[in-house]
């Protein structure tokens, strides 16, 4: 699955003092199923992306 995730960064991440900067990110998310049940998800976001956004002047 593909997801767009928005937001306003509010606390700490990564070591990024808070600013109320919007962002947006882009995740994707896998999952298995068995048994009509999620039994495993992996997940993949734009982390360098993310943090371009939360320290940009």
């Amino acid at each position: 699955m593909r997801y767009t995730i928005t937001g306003t960064h509010r606390g700490v991440y990564d070591g990024i003092e808070p600013r109320g900067r919007m962002f947006t990110m882009l995740e994707l998310g896998h999952y298995r199923v068995a048994g009509g049940r999620f039994v495993e998800s992996w997940f993949l976001y734009d982390a360098p992306g993310l943090r371009r956004q939360l320290t940009q002047a």
